[in-house]
């Protein structure tokens, strides 16, 4: 009856694995791209739950045994994880004038190759065709960690930086807690492999390998968590927007004196000025079909209204005149018998 009941047993930890690793599967990529902070939540709900499902007996006999590895693991991560190797996640921000523009879109896209990253992001508005409209780019470009400072240095070849932002986020104690309940999950797995081999009913395997999913699901979402921090760790995301202009921004100083400062407001308005006619005639050129054929109409409308005008003031002589003419023969008449 035993070497039954044994066989059975490795019949139903073949198929209870296969089932565990391809349900875990299937859950895991659903959680793969939902962001780091939401990994957590599973775990956290998992390890909240006051009556587990199947036998408790099972489920504490192998909580117990993980918690030990447990306490093990997360007492010295925290600390070393501090100490040592940091997790940072750092991003980076730039605005750039180009009056290249396409030229400054190649030379991006190649710099990037070059260093080893990616562009992650990219989105292209306006049009070359119409020269009085401005183009502009945006970028979320992964650079390699170790490239960042060459990045730096390369980047003001683009164009003209006007602007430059950067972050650094630690997430050394989120990857050291993931790290240890990834550690403990695989402890507990371990546990409940090594009971369903010794596990002698049917109930209890079953009760066993329901377990087992769970944690298996649990892996594969902090594994999951740990590839997404490594990889925010190792590549820098750095946001890139360029626009394309026709002169160059000049760095501001501000005026010290009065005279400076009256003298900057009127060259500034004074740019603003040529700037404002020199686009109103690029506008009215590129308007002038439009306006010769609006300016026909109008003329074509004024003609019709003016002989209109001429025909009602020439019917109105010619019934005035026609009134007289017949008044006057009355009273010629008139006359007559008189």
């Amino acid at each position: 009856m035993k070497k039954r009941i044994s066989a059975l047993t490795a019949c139903i930890l073949a198929l209870s694995l296969l089932l565990a690793g391809c349900g875990a599967g299937r859950k895991a990529a659903d959680i793969k791209n939902g962001g780091a902070d939401s990994a957590y939540a599973p775990g956290e709900a998992y390890e909240a739950e006051a009556a587990p499902r199947g036998d408790a007996a099972f489920y504490a006999a192998s909580n117990k045994t993980s918690n030990a590895g447990k306490s093990e693991a997360e007492a010295p991560a925290d600390q070393s994880g501090a100490a040592d190797g940091r997790k940072l996640v750092k991003t980076m921000a730039f605005n750039i004038e180009t009056q290249d523009f396409d030229k400054s879109v190649a030379d991006i896209t190649a710099m990037v190759t070059l260093l080893g990253g990616y562009v992650e992001n990219a989105s292209v508005s306006g049009s070359s065709y119409r020269k009085y409209e401005t183009r502009s780019a945006s970028y979320v470009l992964r650079i390699p960690v170790a490239s960042l400072v060459q990045f730096e240095g390369k980047i003001g070849t683009i164009g003209n930086v006007t602007s430059r932002s950067e972050q650094v986020k630690d997430i050394t104690l989120k990857y050291t807690d993931t790290e240890s309940r990834l550690k403990s999950l695989e402890t507990q797995r371990d546990s409940l492999i090594e009971m369903m081999a010794k596990a002698e009913k049917l109930e209890d395997l079953l009760t066993i390998q329901d377990h087992l999913a769970d944690i298996q699901y649990e892996l594969e979402n902090y594994a999951s968590t740990l590839r997404l921090y490594d990889n925010q760790v190792e590549y820098s995301s750095v946001s890139v927007k360029l626009t394309e202009v026709k002169i160059y921004t000049e760095p501001e100083e501000e005026p010290e004196t009065f005279g400076e400062r009256l003298a900057a407001a009127f060259k500034e308005g004074f740019d603003d000025a040529g700037e404002f006619f020199k686009d109103l005639v690029i506008f009215l050129a590129g308007s002038l079909p439009a306006l010769l054929i609006l300016a026909a109409f109008i003329v074509l409308i004024v003609v019709l209204i003016r002989k209109s005008i001429k025909k009602r003031r020439a019917a109105k002589a010619a019934a005035k005149s026609g009134h007289a003419v017949q008044s006057g023969t009355a009273n010629d008449g008139n006359t007559e018998k008189n």
